[in-house]
């Protein structure tokens, strides 16, 4: 059975978190998309060989890798099964209309955060069909408080959140 593929859209903190901890799966090929100018190129000359470290505080600490890192969508969207957009809500738009036209419909499609009207966004820039087809989801907040410590090396889980 073929990994899944989950593709992360950002470059900051939460990206960090969740490249380390959905890396981490064995069963998960990770990908990541930044388009902010140089973003993607700083982020993958600074990967180490093991890829981002996480000191989490809820267990021990998590190691995950990206199989790709880019600046371009169509070298990282096709065949996701997931993806995650871990920026601004002021991103959002930008990043959908990025996606379009290499994103396949059935995908589960999530912001974190996604306050502001997420799986609006997504209705007006992907089109009803394609929204009603997979699986939009949007969270108010970040599970975590998280901050780099070294880019694109360590990240540190401060605190899960309760609620």
């Amino acid at each position: 059975m073929a990994n899944k593929k989950v593709l992360l859209c950002g470059g900051g903190n939460a990206i960090h978190v969740l490249t380390a901890l959905i890396g981490s799966k064995p069963d998960v090929d990770v990908a990541v998309l930044s388009t902010f100018p140089g973003e993607a190129e700083r982020f993958a000359s600074s990967m180490s060989e093991q890829g981002i470290q996480c000191l989490n505080d809820l267990g021990p600490d998590k190691y995950g890798k990206p199989i790709k890192i880019s600046d371009k969508p169509e070298e990282v969207v096709p065949g996701s099964d997931v993806i995650i957009l871990a920026i601004p809500s002021f991103t959002h738009e930008l990043y959908l209309r990025a996606l379009k036209p290499h994103v396949k419909p059935g995908v589960i499609i999530g912001a974190m955060p996604g306050e502001g009207g997420f799986d609006m966004c997504a209705r007006h820039v992907l089109g009803k069909e394609f929204v009603d087809e997979s699986n939009v989801f949007a969270l108010e907040t970040l599970p975590w408080a998280c901050r780099i410590l070294e880019y694109g090396k360590k990240v540190e889980v401060l605190g899960t959140k309760k609620e």
